[in-house]
């Protein structure tokens, strides 16, 4: 009987490390990231127009996603694209979005339960709309004010996670500072911090 159990724990244990093993040498990561702002945007520091817009979940507040693809260089360092898609309700008086993409850099620390953080940065283009009748329209604005401008966006971010199977769930935080536009330098009032979560899948 004792002996039956210890051949029987051999076998588990060289399944996992096996299993583990072949999942290590994944190579790539494909996944989405979905978040919302902690705090509040103050777009009315780019035209006193435009309203603030407070956290709110997903519901009226900022929020954004994204998708993402990355290759694994080596056991602690991972490269690739990521694009960024943001909005806000449109039950306020000033609604927004906007979209970027560019390169991400991840490092991770960890096995079944890890850590990872990284840097994200490209090209992004803003839009704000405020409706003088009161809600902003999703298709623009009928009587009221539109700005819209472009710059580059670096995001810092840093997260928790656990591995299941070959799928990688974790929370994340993600602080997205945007630099000066073509047209106005108080374009840095779209910047703020994100929370929320990020699934992956490697392959």
């Amino acid at each position: 009987m004792i002996l039956a159990l210890i051949i029987i724990g051999i076998c588990s244990l060289a399944n996992t490390a096996l299993a583990y093993e072949e999942n290590e040498n994944l190579q790539y990561l494909i996944g989405i990231r979905s978040m919302a702002i902690n705090g509040s945007m103050r777009l009315s520091e780019i035209d006193q127009s435009f309203g603030d817009l407070p956290s709110d979940g997903f519901r009226q507040g900022p929020h954004h996603s994204s998708l993402y693809i990355m290759r694994s260089v080596n056991r602690y360092l991972r490269m690739g694209i990521e694009n960024l898609v943001g909005n806000s309700g449109t039950k306020n008086s000033t609604t927004m979005n906007f979209q970027g993409i560019g390169m991400v850099i991840d490092t991770i620390f960890g096995h079944k339960y890890f850590i990872n953080g990284g840097i994200h940065a490209g090209p992004i283009i803003l839009n704000v709309m405020s409706n003088s009748s009161g809600l902003a329209a999703s298709n623009g604005v009928n009587a009221g004010t539109h700005y819209k401008d472009q710059g580059l966006f670096i995001a810092p971010y840093l997260g928790v996670g656990v591995r299941l199977g070959k799928f990688e769930l974790s929370l994340i935080t993600k602080l997205i500072e945007v630099t000066e536009g073509e047209k106005n330098n108080n374009i840095k009032a779209f910047s703020a911090q994100y929370t929320g979560v990020s699934l992956g899948y490697r392959f």
